[in-house]
This record gives C-alpha cells, sequence and structure tokens, in this order.
C-alpha cells in the first residue's frame, strides 16, 4: 500500500508515503 501518486482524503489531497502510512494507521487502529 505504498503510492506516491495525490490521494484525496478527508484532510486534502496528499502524495506523500509518510502521510499515507499515517492514514492507513488510522484506519488500522479505528
Amino acid at each position: 500500500m505504498r503510492s506516491v501518486a495525490n490521494t484525496n482524503t478527508e484532510f486534502g489531497p496528499i502524495n506523500t508515503q509518510e502521510t499515507e502510512c499515517l492514514i492507513y494507521a488510522s484506519y488500522v487502529t479505528s
């Protein structure tokens, strides 16, 4: 689940692996 492409999220558009990792962690801990 690694992507550098822009991803639209509820937090806004992201395009960094670090941010995507944090988003993924949020889903897991939810």
